[in-house]
Parts: structure tokens; sequence; C-alpha cells
């Protein structure tokens, strides 16, 4: 589960972490969605893009990433932390990692994800 504290957060204080993503292998890049829909009241969608290095994993500056946090209609950027993808299979596109990084308007994004890109 990502955990939001501060201004923007879901109505449970968390996204849920279980999202989808797409691979682009030719530019090793991940592309990952947290699983809550930005437009449901109260939810946050959690996004970035990342380039992956051999074997699937890395660690990336949220910022560098594009870590962006939606919800109620508003975009929030990461201003600094770390995306860390630490376990990857890619022969069944498979990714997991945590999050630890504070968004431009103060809030904090923490915890774990995972997904699963479609083949």
């Amino acid at each position: 589960t990502l955990i939001l504290l501060g201004p923007l957060k879901a109505d449970s204080g968390s996204a849920r972490a279980a999202g989808t993503c797409r691979w682009n292998p030719s530019a090793f890049a991940l592309d990952y969605t947290s699983a809550a829909k930005p437009a449901a009241a109260g939810s946050v969608q959690v996004s970035f893009r990342a380039t992956v290095g051999v074997g699937g994993v890395a660690q990336i500056p949220a910022a560098d990433a594009g870590l962006v946090a939606r919800s109620g209609g508003r975009t929030v950027r990461a201003g600094r932390g770390t995306i860390d993808i630490t376990d990857a299979d890619l022969s069944t596109r498979t990714w997991k990692g945590t999050i630890d990084a504070d968004l431009e308007d103060g809030t904090h994004v923490g915890g774990g994800f995972a997904c699963t890109a479609p083949l």
C-alpha cells in the first residue's frame, strides 16, 4: 500500500499499490499507475515513468521519474525522494518496489508497489 500524508491524500490515507504498468523493452522504460481512479471521490492515483537497468531494477530520483499524484482534478509533482524498483521478473513482466518521496505541496508518498505489464 502507498501511504499519503499531507494536503493531498485519499479518504483512507492510501492508494492501492497493486497497479498497472506498461513495459517498453527497447527503451528499458516502465510506466506505473496505481489502481485508484483519480475521478472517484476521495481517491488518489500515483504514477511514474522509470528507466530501468539490466535485469529491470533501478533506483531513480522521484522527480526524474516524473512521479505525480492526482486527486480531484489536481496533479502534484514530486519535489524530492526516490523510487526503488527492487524486484523484476522480465519473463512474467512483473515489478515490485518502494516509493519514498515528498510532493511539491508537502504531501509524503511512501510504501510498496507492484505491477504486471500486459503481454
